[in-house]
């Protein structure tokens, strides 16, 4: 009898992380991407690992644009019931546009940041992608507006909580630097600090000039002279 031949079947290729076929494959939905926003917050590096060659600025874009709407819409109608009015001399409709403005501005500078981080960390010897680090850093950021926005209203409280979150928030965007470029903690944080203090002396420079132009807009009260009798 001749020996039976067996056919054996070659293996199916591995999946490359971050492939498309893997992107096909194992989808991750908006409502995933949420729950991490929150993650993040304490464990920056996990996202990224998590997210890698799934994110980019078009995901990052969507992140913060949700973030911004849930802010607004619950934050605005709370600043009114409080204070029942726009400030002094501000009226409504400077008021929404500032917060548009604010809004532009936040984008701009998250693209701004993201940008020189990359610059940084691949001068260092780093290797990564600037759209998914953009992408990446925008998790951490919706999940502590969210946060903030929650705990912000508690007298005390509030201010810990932010400070806390604020610590947590440069944490794990540094851990995002050095899990997407493979760097050293240091190199991560130096990437991370030189843009965000560029950022801070401009967003202050803005504010300033906005302030400025608001007060100088104010329309001034005339204190006429008494008649002469």
């Amino acid at each position: 009898m001749e020996p039976e031949t067996r056919i054996t079947e070659n293996p199916p290729p591995a999946i490359r992380p971050g492939s498309d076929i893997e992107q096909r494959t194992n989808p991750i939905g908006f409502g995933s991407k949420v729950v991490c926003w929150f993650t993040s917050v304490y464990n920056g590096a996990e996202t990224a690992r998590r997210f890698k060659g799934k994110v980019g600025l078009g995901s990052g874009l969507l992140n913060l644009l949700v973030a911004y709407f849930i802010v607004d819409v619950i934050s605005i109608p709370i600043y009114f019931l409080i204070s029942g009015s726009t400030p002094p001399g501000v009226t409504k409709e400077i008021f929404f546009l500032l917060v548009i403005a604010l809004q532009i501005v936040g984008l701009v500078s998250w693209l701004a940041i993201s940008f020189l981080s990359h610059l940084l960390a691949t001068y260092m010897g780093g290797q990564g992608s600037f759209s998914e680090l953009a992408g990446l850093l925008t998790f951490p950021q919706s999940g502590v507006m969210i946060l903030n926005l929650f705990f912000s209203w508690i007298p005390l409280l509030g201010g810990l909580v932010q400070l806390v979150l604020g610590i947590a928030l440069v944490v794990s965007e540094v851990n995002i630097i050095k899990e997407e470029y493979s760097i050293s903690g240091l190199k991560a944080f130096i990437a991370w600090l030189v843009p965000a203090v560029i950022a801070t002396l401009i967003l202050v420079g803005v504010a300033v000039a906005l302030a400025v132009t608001l007060y100088a807009s104010i329309p001034r009260m005339v204190t006429m002279p008494p008649p002469y009798y």
